[in-house]
């Protein structure tokens, strides 16, 4: 999905990356957290971090305009995101938090783990 919005983007014209972050906070990250509380525990496998990271890559090129030989971890960096694994990670500690099942003292000790 986000590589189709990707060929709207060049260079030279198409689309500004603080639209790409927009579409990518808006569109692309909901979808992929989507029921995460249900298998984000799936998100913890190396191969599962590999998928989900070269899923993210088209994502993170566009947001910050780098070199398409750019490593994905300092793509992350660059763009102020979290790798998709932690950000399911984080996703799935916040819904947990919002329905009772841990306590704020015991999420806010979870989140900097993260």
């Amino acid at each position: 999905m986000y590589r189709r919005l990707r060929n709207l983007y060049s260079a030279n014209w198409g689309m500004r990356n603080a639209t790409a972050r927009t579409i990518y906070k808006g569109v692309f990250l909901p979808r992929v957290t989507y029921a995460s509380e249900v298998w984000g525990h799936g998100a913890k496998l190396e191969k599962s971090k590999k998928k989900l990271s070269s899923g993210q890559r088209a994502a993170l090129l566009a947001i910050t305009g780098a070199y398409r030989t750019s490593s994905t971890n300092c793509l992350a960096v660059v763009a102020g995101t979290l790798p998709l694994d932690l950000e399911i990670g984080k996703n799935v500690l916040d819904k947990k938090r919002k329905s009772g099942m841990i306590s704020n003292e015991s999420w806010s000790l979870k989140n900097d783990e993260l």
